[in-house]
């Protein structure tokens, strides 16, 4: 009876294994048979699989730099605004949920969401991450009904309700139009 073929697995194929994520910290060790070693993967089943590039610390402080005004599609919405002659004030803590945009006079409030944190449809907010996936999904879900409740709140109040997304400022022109179109500014010839 011949024995069944004995394959040692190279380090192209661990490298093609790992990264279709069947492997996790896989480490090639011998087992001593009569013949050849045959080599065998250990995967370490108690620790979390990780497909993080940072290590803890690192991802912690990244998280940490994370802002929640002064982005860079708020920042632009507001050049954009203010090109256009608008004139507005920030983040008024008195209304609902605290617009990142405030035009009174126009009783307009604008929210710059980004794509991603705010679950937008776009390919951007669409796309979740593959680790810790359920808490992922109820941290948008969650932040998804804060929005609508501040949206409600604020039509409660008698206010207009805009929201411009972190996708729809990567173009200026097109941004300076619907800025145009939902803050309500009447265009002169």
């Amino acid at each position: 009876a011949s024995a069944p073929s004995r394959r040692k697995p190279t380090g192209s194929l661990l490298r093609r294994l790992l990264q279709r994520r069947y492997l996790h910290r896989a480490r090639p060790e011998p087992v001593h048979c009569l013949a050849a070693p045959i080599y065998t993967t250990q995967v370490d089943v108690t620790q979390p699989m990780m497909t993080d590039v940072f290590d803890t610390e690192k991802r912690s402080a990244v998280m940490r730099a994370v802002k929640s005004r002064d982005t860079a599609p708020e920042l632009k919405v507001r050049r954009s605004a203010h090109a256009l002659g608008l004139r507005f004030r920030l983040g008024r803590s008195d209304l609902a949920g605290s617009p990142d945009l405030v035009f009174p006079s126009r009783r307009v409030a604008l929210f710059v969401h980004g794509c991603f944190w705010h679950g937008h449809d776009c390919a951007r907010g669409a796309r979740m991450p593959l680790t810790n996936r359920a808490y992922w999904q109820a941290k948008i879900a969650g932040n998804m009904a804060r929005d609508a409740a501040s949206l409600a709140g604020l039509r409660k109040l008698g206010w207009k309700r805009a929201v411009i997304w972190e996708c729809e400022t990567k173009d200026a022109v097109r941004l300076a139009r619907l800025i145009t179109k939902r803050v309500g500014i009447l265009t002169q010839a």
